[in-house]
């Protein structure tokens, strides 16, 4: 999968931080759509939904203190709306426990190196979703644009698709 085939959903209330990490983002490649709050960006999500375009979004890539809607109720959200998206949370008060969709957090202030490296992970390549694919055994399984489906259900990440298969979710 190249960078150009995942889009980002970027939610960040600082507007510097939110420039420079759309700027990053799309220096590497990326396609970014960024939202000033939480709010914005769960309209959005809903509005995908509403229209049948489940895996719009490869990653979504939240900040977690932010004003009207926090990064933790959208990832809770974000279960029922967008369960085929990666979720990356980045945080300047790093906590104990994060919901279970979360694929990775983020501890600001984080470099490119370290924002790149987290997409990296939680974006896997159609060669790394076939080789995860060999351990889950006598199921259906289907790739589509690089996105794993199991049981008409869509995954980003062959380890959630694996986790949820294998009840460890």
């Amino acid at each position: 999968m190249t960078n150009g085939n995942i889009r980002i959903m970027l939610v960040e209330d600082e507007d510097i931080i939110r420039i420079l990490t759309r700027r990053a983002l799309g220096a590497a490649g990326y396609q970014v759509e960024d939202y000033a709050h939480g709010e914005s960006a769960l309209t959005k999500l809903q509005e995908l939904r509403a229209t049948g375009k489940k895996g719009y979004f490869s990653v979504i890539l939240s900040d977690i203190d932010m004003p009207r809607l926090d990064g933790l109720a959208l990832a809770e959200e974000c279960k029922h709306l967008a369960p085929e998206s990666s979720l990356i949370l980045m945080t300047g008060k790093p906590r104990d426990t994060y919901p279970n969709n979360v694929c990775t957090v983020l501890d600001k202030p984080f470099t490119v190196d370290a924002l790149y490296e987290a997409i990296k992970r939680c974006t896997p390549s159609v060669p790394e979703t076939l080789e995860g694919l060999k351990n889950l055994t006598p199921i259906k399984a289907a790739l589509h644009n690089g996105r794993v489906e199991l049981a008409g259900r869509a995954y980003s990440n062959t380890q959630l698709a694996a986790r949820e298969y294998h009840g460890l979710a």
